[in-house]
């Protein structure tokens, strides 16, 4: 299946969205499926046989939502499936787009801080998305690879770990 992950944060930002979104690209990738990564940033990590397509951060902002929305109308035309990872800055050319892949998009919700944050036309324009996309809100932290403390144990063990991502896997490709 020809995927489309279209997302504001990838590492090496440090923040759980973004170490979630590289997971699955990587499990998307790992699974057989061909992978493209629409994101904003400067030099993203890599994941082997997944392109990468950068928005630069350093544009003016009007000049940046232009491109990216370009390159994601562009790029949405010949996927079977569009994950779009919420945010202001992907929300909004989602909501100019929205009629071409409105069809194919699964809208996830792991960026809890943008929702909060929302206001006004922000949050008119998550709330549409919300209400007319298939949406999974995900728990990112349950997502992301369990840290190895010497005096605790971790919620996971290794198998649980991985039938998670399976089952959650199955849960993003076949939603809506």
């Amino acid at each position: 299946m020809k995927i489309l992950i279209v997302t504001t944060l990838f590492p090496p930002d440090l923040s759980d969205s973004s170490r979630y979104c590289k997971e699955l690209s990587k499990r998307l990738v790992d699974d057989g499926h061909s992978v493209e990564i629409i994101l904003y940033g400067k030099i993203p990590e890599k994941i082997e046989k997944a392109h990468i397509n950068v928005v630069r951060k350093s544009f003016l902002l009007p000049v940046r939502l232009l491109i990216f929305t370009v390159k994601y109308f562009m790029a949405s035309l010949h996927k079977d499936r569009v994950i779009i990872s919420n945010g202001p800055a992907v929300d909004f050319p989602t909501f100019l787009i929205y009629p071409f892949v409105f069809e194919k998009a699964t809208y996830l919700i792991s960026d809890s801080a943008a929702v909060t944050k929302s206001s006004g036309t922000r949050h008119y324009i998550y709330s549409f998305l919300k209400a007319h996309l298939p949406t999974l809100a995900v728990d990112t932290k349950k997502y992301l690879k369990p840290e190895i403390h010497p005096f605790k144990t971790s919620d996971f063990s290794p198998e649980e770990f991985n039938e998670n991502w399976k089952s959650h896997l199955r849960s993003v490709i076949n939603y809506g």
